[in-house]
């Protein structure tokens, strides 16, 4: 279920992360190293085929959002979209993160 949660997520990659926009390279790579211990292939109790392509998804947002041009054109990109949002306790990522860590 957790895998479902996350897998549905928005396309932005805060949302996905968990992460809020303004969130810092700091905290950006925390969330990152998190993940990618719950999300790896090798090392989850989910399905491999949906491991490899939440794990490859989180990969492309890492890669976008720790390079500070990446990450100034996608900022960019959400805001003309208008879809910038704002994380916050309800999110999707952060509750399936919350249910991978408890094993459901």
């Amino acid at each position: 279920e957790a895998a479902k949660c996350i897998s549905q997520c928005s396309g932005n990659h805060y949302q996905f992360m968990g992460l809020h926009p303004t969130a810092t390279m700091e905290s950006i790579q925390h969330q990152y190293r998190m993940m990618s211990l719950l999300l790896h292939p090798d090392t989850t109790t989910m399905p491999k085929s949906d491991a490899c392509r939440l794990f490859q998804r989180l990969r492309d947002a890492y890669d976008t959002l720790r390079s500070p041009r990446k990450r100034q054109q996608y900022d960019w990109r959400m805001t003309l979209q208008g879809d910038r949002t704002q994380t916050g306790s309800g999110d999707p990522g952060l509750m399936a993160m919350d249910k991978l860590k408890a094993g459901e």
